[in-house]
């Protein structure tokens, strides 16, 4: 769970460049019905994402 929610949470890719991925967080209460809880952009090259709300955190990086 992202932040304890009753339902499964779902990463959907919104967006693909050169540099960059942008997905968002969200879930389906019903077909067809997506509640995003937030949108990342993530660096290609650093791994570092950067929410739309929130603080930033990497992905290639442990701890």
């Amino acid at each position: 769970m992202y932040q304890y929610e009753e339902y499964d949470v779902i990463c959907r890719l919104e967006e693909d460049d050169e540099n960059t991925i942008t997905v968002s967080v969200g879930y389906e209460d019903r077909p067809g019905y997506f509640h995003t809880l937030n949108t990342y952009e993530i660096s290609k090259k650093s791994g570092m994402a950067d929410p739309v709300i929130g603080t930033d955190f990497s992905l290639w990086q442990e701890g």
